[in-house]
Parts: structure tokens; sequence; C-alpha cells
């Protein structure tokens, strides 16, 4: 890790701490979960990403690098398998959605 990024996680906003607690409570199923304990805009910036670029990155999760994925691991203090399993379950929530809008397309012809 940077040094920059280890001085953003010794100051990290108090609103990653309550991440885990909700993990464990069930309360945080997939990647999309965390951005309602801790905004976008937040976690954007703490990961070195403007908030436009990680929205574009949220609509299509399998874009995310493996460094981005492990930062927001960091800053949460969920285990990087943890945080993995969050996104591959958003992943295949939105290969999901897409096979259902491409049928819909497909019968709609």
């Amino acid at each position: 890790m940077d040094i920059l990024f280890l001085y953003i996680i010794m100051n990290r906003d108090p609103r990653y701490s309550v991440l885990l607690s909700m993990y464990e409570k069930g309360h945080i199923k997939t990647l999309f979960d965390i951005f309602a304990y801790v905004p976008k805009t937040r976690v954007g910036l703490d990961i070195g990403m403007r908030v436009d670029r990680l929205n574009k990155f949220l609509k299509n999760v399998e874009t995310f690098t493996l460094r981005d994925i492990e930062r927001i691991a960091a800053l949460s203090d969920l285990d990087l398998d943890v945080t993995m399993e969050l996104w591959r379950k958003e992943y295949r929530q939105q290969k999901e959605m897409r096979k259902k809008t491409k049928v819909t397309i497909d019968t709609k012809k």
C-alpha cells in the first residue's frame, strides 16, 4: 500500500467502523449495501477515484480491480475474502439483470 492510502486509513471516516457489525448482522449482503452506510463520494475519494468514475465501475462491477476491492476491504475492516464475496454477489446480480434485460429485448423483436 502506498503512504497516502495508509494515511487515509489512519484518518478514515468514522462511518466505516459500522460496516463490519452491519455485515455480521446480515445488513450488508452485496458491495452496493456498503453505500447505505458510507456515501459513494467518501468511498471514491478514499480509494482514489472520482465519484463519476466510481459510479461507472459500479454499473459494471467486473471492471473493479483487485486493488480497488482491497482498498475497500481495508477501509471497512472487512476481510478481503468477505469483500470479494460481496463483490461476487453484486456481479451475479448484475449478470442476472443483464440476462433478464436481454430476454425482454429479444422477446419484443
